[in-house]
C-alpha cells in the first residue's frame, strides 16, 4: 500500500522494496521449515544420498554466506583443512544444516563478532567433525539442555530476533540423525556458542 503512493521519496521506495524482501524470505524460510517438520513426522522427507567432497562444500556454504555476515557486522573464517574428504550425504540437505548453523551464529553474535568453521578428521575414526563457533551471546545451562527441541528459542535469541521459528536446529538434529551422525552444542553464557557435528566419511 506504501509503494502506490506517488509522492513517495525514491529513497524510501527503495528501503521499502528492501525490507518487503527480507520479509518474504524470513516468511518462506519458516514456510519451509514447517514443510519440512511436516515431511519428518509423517515419515516422508526423502533423502538422496550421494558421495560428497565435505571441504569444497563447506567452502562454497561460507562463501555464500559472507554478504549476510557483511550486513550482521560480523567476520566469517574457514578454517579450511589442506586434504578433501568425502562422506555420505544429502547435499540440499546438508545446505540446510550449514545454513542454518553458520546464519545463526551470525544473528546472534556481537557487532564486530567472528564466526569460526572448522573441520577436522577425528584421528583413528572414519568420521568428520565440522564445528562453528561464534563469539556471540551464548546459551545458559538450560537453553543448552532444550536447544534441539522443536519451536525451542532462548529468551535472549528472542529478544535479538523475534522472527525465528524455533525449528531450524530440531531440522538440524533430524538431518543429522538420518546422516547417521550426531549435533551437540558447547556454549558459555555471555561468551558464545560452538555447535558441533559428527558424520561417518568414505574411503577414498
Amino acid at each position: 500500500e506504501e509503494l502506490t503512493k506517488k509522492d513517495m521519496k525514491e529513497s524510501d521506495r527503495d528501503e521499502l522494496v528492501r525490507v518487503a524482501t527480507v520479509a518474504t524470505q524470513k516468511l518462506g524460510n519458516i514456510v519451509n521449515a514447517f514443510s519440512e517438520i511436516a515431511r519428518i513426522e509423517d515419515g516422508q522427507l526423502d533423502f538422496r544420498f550421494e558421495t560428497m567432497e565435505l571441504v569444497d562444500f563447506i567452502d562454497r556454504m561460507v562463501k555464500e554466506a559472507e554478504p549476510v555476515a557483511k550486513q550482521y557486522g560480523s567476520q566469517l573464517h574457514f578454517d579450511r583443512p589442506a586434504d578433501g574428504i568425502l562422506v555420505l550425504g544429502d547435499p540440499i540437505k546438508m545446505e540446510m544444516v550449514m545454513s542454518n548453523l553458520i546464519n545463526n551464529g551470525i544473528k546472534y553474535n556481537k557487532q564486530g563478532g567472528a564466526v569460526m568453521i572448522r573441520v577436522r578428521q577425528l584421528t583413528g575414526e572414519r568420521a568428520v567433525e565440522v564445528s562453528v563457533e561464534d563469539s556471540g551471546i551464548g546459551l545458559s545451562p538450560e537453553d543448552k539442555a532444550h536447544m534441539f527441541e522443536k519451536y525451542y528459542r532462548a529468551d535472549e535469541a528472542k529478544r535479538i530476533n523475534t522472527a525465528g521459528s524455533g525449528l531450524g536446529l530440531y531440522l538440524v538434529k533430524q538431518v543429522m540423525l538420518q546422516h547417521h551422525g550426531k549435533v551437540w552444542v558447547d556454549s558459555i553464557q555471555g561468551r558464545g556458542s560452538t555447535f558441533h557435528f559428527i558424520l561417518p566419511t568414505r574411503a577414498k
